[in-house]
């Protein structure tokens, strides 16, 4: 009886700390990598360095990004969503 009055509140907070921290983190991931997946040309993205700007071309591992003044690469792991 006494181990699992010890364990119990671990399991608790445990639990607590999955459903509040990792699946939400889960989520975000999976809709993240969905929309880099089905990015395409035209498309208005944000980068998580805050440059908003329209997809020029797409290569394997960056994006072309064209801003309001100019042309930028960036790494598609840099992409925090759409706009």
């Amino acid at each position: 009886m006494n181990l699992i009055a010890f364990f119990l509140p671990l399991i608790i907070m445990f639990g607590i700390f999955y459903f509040l921290i990792i699946v939400p983190q889960k989520k975000e991931k999976k809709r993240l990598s969905d929309i880099i997946e089905n990015l395409k040309e035209g498309d208005k993205i944000s980068t998580f360095s805050g440059i908003i700007g329209n997809v020029e071309s797409i290569k394997e591992d960056t994006v072309i990004l064209k801003t309001s003044t100019s042309k930028i690469e960036i790494l598609k792991i840099a992409i925090r969503g759409l706009e």
